[in-house]
């Protein structure tokens, strides 16, 4: 068996995003994009006998990284061939930035503990079931001020991820803002609706409230999804009043210097788990 793990290319895209599929990640081809756009050189592919086998994509902000989209086609799993593509991404994080971060499905946290990964928290996901509802399509939004928003995500994680909120802005079928109070981003990956992000200052819970009960209106019928904090029990809370249910959960990973990151402001991940 003749293996290679190399860097990552567009043509590879259509295959990765098959495997995914079959574990029924949110993911499309506009984020892999993104990432090979961002950090062609930190995201790699794993070929057995010439053909795609695996990938695994990172992505760097000032002090920290992010991994995501690992996985290998399952008929070749726990061969090690996972193993070297995971320390392959590893050697080129840790060359560049203090803190790595990933979230883990519940089975498979034992390769990142045996890499150096602590386990920090759960990440639950929630879903909501819409009933008859306005359409995201039907409101007209003015272009959002966005210097705020990055702000306040830079005080949540104590670092600059303006790449992926940008990226995330620019996506978005509804961008609520409530400048230096709060916002939320609903966005649709591979036909899913998802909050991500939605962060408020202070943990304020009045002004969490407004975001969500705004965005709710605008929800379609399919519903949607968002990625939480487990100890941020005012989301959780206002969650589960608006009618939301946990469908299931990953670990928050990190290896590194932990940052004092303010886990009361996040409300909704950025991401379901492959980029922050």
């Amino acid at each position: 068996m003749n293996n290679v793990i190399r860097l990552m290319c567009h043509g590879d895209i259509i295959e990765l995003l098959e495997f995914a599929n079959k574990e029924d990640w949110v993911s499309d081809a506009q984020e892999y994009e993104f990432l090979l756009g961002n950090n062609s050189e930190g995201c790699f592919t794993l070929e057995v006998n010439g053909e795609v086998a695996g990938g695994i994509t990172t992505i760097l902000y000032n002090h920290s990284a992010w991994i995501g989209n690992f996985i290998v086609r399952e008929e070749l799993r726990n061969r090690g061939l996972g193993t070297d593509l995971f320390i392959t991404a590893i050697n080129f994080l840790e060359m560049r930035v203090r803190t790595i971060y990933l979230t883990a499905s519940p089975h498979a946290t034992s390769l990142y503990t045996r890499s150096g990964f602590s386990t920090i928290m759960r990440i639950n996901r929630w879903r909501y079931r819409g009933g008859k509802t306005r359409k995201i399509g039907d409101y007209i939004s003015t272009q959002p001020d966005t210097k705020e928003a990055l702000s306040m995500d830079n005080l949540s994680w104590r670092d600059d991820r303006s790449i992926l909120l940008e990226y995330n802005f620019n996506k978005s079928r509804l961008f609520l803002n409530h400048l230096s109070d709060g916002f939320l981003v609903i966005m649709r990956i591979a036909g899913v609706d998802i909050i991500a992000p939605w962060e408020v200052k202070k943990g304020n819970r009045k002004t969490a409230e407004s975001l969500l009960s705004e965005a709710m209106y605008f929800i379609e019928n399919r519903g949607v999804m968002l990625d939480v904090p487990e100890n941020n029990h005012n989301a959780e809370n206002l969650l589960r009043e608006y009618g939301f249910y946990i469908s299931g959960y990953t670990w928050f990973m990190v290896k590194g210097k932990l940052p004092n990151i303010n886990f009361d402001n996040i409300f909704a991940m950025a991401s379901p788990g492959s980029i922050g």
